[in-house]
């Protein structure tokens, strides 16, 4: 970022604020693999290993004046953080202690403490600062893929997939994709991570092989390399998010590749994510067969499902936590049963 905010902010303290959120990036990549196998008997407290950083950098922010510009974006986030935090403390007197502070912080953190944190990305990070997370992001995959092909191999009670822990009560469960096989977490504790960490590497890698700025954003072989990983994660991933989610970055790049100057930013663009497709689909099966079997029966399954649920079946499924809360305000409380309490 260029603009007027990043200029006001002094470099010195700007680069070691970029460099911070590149170490919070990576406490993410490692938090699971940390609570799985390295410390488990801590998994509850590592889950906040993040925490005290991002509190920091945030410090650092404020104390560097980026908070000075106001966001209504950030207001409206905070406001709601707030009125949340009310709730929180009715619930927790009119719960009789069955709704706890822990469980209300709990919430609280899941869903308002990481808003300032995106903001401070958003206006201390510049375009060489984004390429340099988008690379760090290609090296997290090359670590996560390899791990991801040995869990969708494991058995689903292996340690690569519920950890070393001993303590039944410490050990992570896995979603399972067809035929039994394990959706795999990579170094996460969720296929959540890894979904996200997937579909990032496949928007960095689209846009590095279709710009034309030189030097370009990634080495040619690293990307190359990078894109190899990418795609077995997403081969075993058995996540039809994944799946969706790549599809729609790529229709997005085909579709504004008319809109750019130059001829050839335009072929490039709808040229190198086709090739990219059709080579991923031919060799899919071919070198991946158990995944690939595994994917379908995984999508038939669910779209058999989704059709007796849901009117429009994988779209249904996805607009239907947009709109299904209403069938419940009728049956519960006004102010609901607490935040996080699900």
């Amino acid at each position: 970022m260029s603009g007027p905010i990043a200029m006001a902010i002094p470099e010195r303290e700007r680069r070691s604020i970029v460099r911070l959120v590149l170490v919070a990036f990576w406490l993410l990549v490692f938090e699971g693999a940390l609570r799985k196998w390295v410390a488990p008997q801590v998994s509850a407290y590592l889950y906040f290993l993040r925490d005290p950083l991002t509190l920091y950098i945030c410090f650092l922010a404020w104390r560097c004046g980026v908070f000075r510009e106001r966001s209504a974006l950030l207001l409206a986030g905070m406001a709601m953080g707030a009125l949340a935090a009310l709730l929180a403390v009715m619930h927790i007197v009119a719960s009789s202690g069955q709704y706890t502070p822990l469980l209300a912080i709990y919430g609280l953190r899941n869903y308002f403490f990481y808003i300032p944190f995106a903001f401070v990305v958003g206006r201390c990070f510049r375009f060489e600062d984004v390429c340099a997370l988008g690379r760090h992001c290609l090296v997290a995959m090359l670590v996560a893929a390899p791990i991801a092909v040995l869990q969708f191999n494991a058995p689903s009670n292996s340690p690569l997939n519920v950890g070393i822990a001993a303590d039944s009560r410490l050990q992570f469960d896995n979603l399972v994709s067809g035929g039994g096989k394990v959706r795999p977490a990579g170094t996460f504790t969720s296929v959540v991570g890894m979904t996200q960490l997937i579909v990032v590497c496949v928007i960095f890698l689209t846009w590095a092989w279709t710009t034309s700025r030189r030097p370009p954003p990634v080495n040619l072989w690293f990307g190359r390399i990078a894109a190899v990983a990418t795609a077995a994660a997403l081969g075993v991933s058995g996540s039809r998010t994944s799946f969706v989610h790549v599809s729609l970055v790529i229709g997005a790049a085909v579709a504004v590749a008319p809109l750019l100057p130059g001829i050839g930013t335009k072929l490039r663009l709808v040229a190198i994510p086709v090739l990219v497709v059709v080579a991923f689909t031919v060799l899919f099966p071919i070198l991946l067969p158990e995944a690939f079997a595994s994917f379908m029966s995984r999508w038939e399954d669910a779209a058999a499902t989704e059709g007796e649920r849901f009117s429009l079946g994988l779209m249904g499924r996805a607009l239907h936590g947009f709109y299904d809360f209403f069938r419940l305000l009728g049956e519960m409380p006004v102010f609901g049963y607490g935040v996080g309490m699900a």
